[in-house]
């Protein structure tokens, strides 16, 4: 029986992901694929503790080729997608069979890595700017009384999109310090010859947690909150109709 499972990995996160997968193994699931934001897994009918996966980030070569090299070398392929691609091996038989140098994959990650964080940023205030804008507009049009009945009715746009962007405030000011963190900490590595980790930390970890419940959280509230506003919109032109009539 197959299991579905969301996940929120950044698609950097090579090694992150390896040890998920892993983990998932020995509670008794092996990988079988994805499917967008979902980690498809199947109930492991053998040992548990028997495979390896490697997880390579897709730096646009030849995609083919690089997928017979690894199946060459005993590596199974088990999927991708636009961004990974995933293999598999039995534990005894893994090799570190890297076709891109640790440089090279650290300054490709970490670029892409700071594009991402000054993009967002960027959208981010754009974003702010255009809801603060919303609120004057609205308050300045209708001259509403602050937290009124009225108020958050006719606010219904700005209060939603005020409370998404607290959401991606969590992850981004997760994604900014993961990576001061691990950029820190990548160019030590590289300095003393050590392999670079693509891991999360642990405030990252915490923080998109949070970062999802908030978005479910806000979900329910939009719709009850959509709910309230079509039941009072319905009575006042309930209201409006038999006055007129």
């Amino acid at each position: 029986m197959d299991k579905l499972i969301y996940h929120n990995f950044q698609y950097y996160e090579t090694d992150e992901i390896e040890h998920y997968l892993i983990d998932m193994e020995e509670e008794g699931y092996i990988f079988s694929g994805m499917k967008g934001n979902f980690l498809i897994f199947s109930r492991l009918s053998e040992e548990k503790g028997k495979y390896s996966y490697k997880v390579i980030y897709n730096i646009g070569r030849n995609i083919n080729e690089m997928i017979e090299n690894m199946k060459r070398d005993g590596w199974e392929f088990v999927c991708q997608n636009g961004y990974l691609i995933i293999f598999r091996t039995i534990m005894q038989f893994r090799k570190n069979n890297d076709q891109v140098s640790e440089r090279e994959k650290y300054e490709m990650i970490r670029n892409i890595r700071r594009k991402k964080v000054l993009l967002v940023g960027f959208l981010f205030a754009l974003i702010a700017v255009f809801l603060c804008h919303l609120y004057i507009v609205i308050m300045k049009k209708y001259d509403f009384t602050v937290f009124s009945k009225e108020f958050f009715i006719n606010s219904f746009a700005f209060i939603i999109g005020t409370a998404f962007l607290l959401s991606f405030l969590i992850y981004y000011i997760a994604e900014l310090y993961d990576y001061i963190v691990w950029n820190k900490m990548a160019r030590s590595s590289m300095g003393k010859s050590i392999t670079v980790r693509y891991e999360r930390t642990n405030f990252k970890k915490i923080m998109f947690r949070l970062g999802d419940l908030y978005k479910i959280a806000v979900v329910l509230f939009g719709v009850i909150f959509g709910i309230y506003i079509l039941l009072e919109t319905a009575s006042w032109i309930i209201t409006a109709s038999v006055v007129f009539t």
